[in-house]
């Protein structure tokens, strides 16, 4: 577990995992980028972003805290670290299982909402 809160103090394989989430974030999202709505290369985007960019979060947002935290509320900001790191997985996984996912919310940001009815439906 101490690793965990302490994931910016790195041995080999963490300093891998750290790397390898950058390899995954640098191919998936231009695939979300370009991949055609509702298509297999886009659900495979959501879930590959889903599954990196917690890690690589919880990651780097330690190094903030090792840096800039007093060691007296250091032990604190790195629970509250990793409660936001899993909040933010459990967020993006139920938004591309039950939800329409990732990428078609961010796209949703650009789009233009339709204009309402200006007919009134009651009777």
């Amino acid at each position: 577990m101490s690793r965990i809160l302490a994931a910016d103090s790195f041995n080999r394989s963490g300093r891998a995992l750290f790397h390898y989430s950058h390899y995954a974030l640098g191919a998936f999202v231009p695939l979300a980028c370009f991949a055609p709505d509702n298509s297999v290369l886009q659900t495979v985007a959501d879930w590959g972003i889903t599954a990196a960019l917690p890690v690589h979060s919880q990651i780097s947002v330690n190094a903030v805290v090792s840096d800039y935290v007093p060691k007296p509320v250091r032990g604190a900001a790195r629970v509250a670290t990793l409660f936001g790191t899993a909040t933010m997985f459990l967020g993006l996984a139920k938004l591309n299982a039950t939800g329409p996912g990732l990428t078609r919310t961010v796209r949703q940001l650009w789009h233009k909402e339709p204009p309402l009815s200006t007919q009134s439906t009651a009777v």
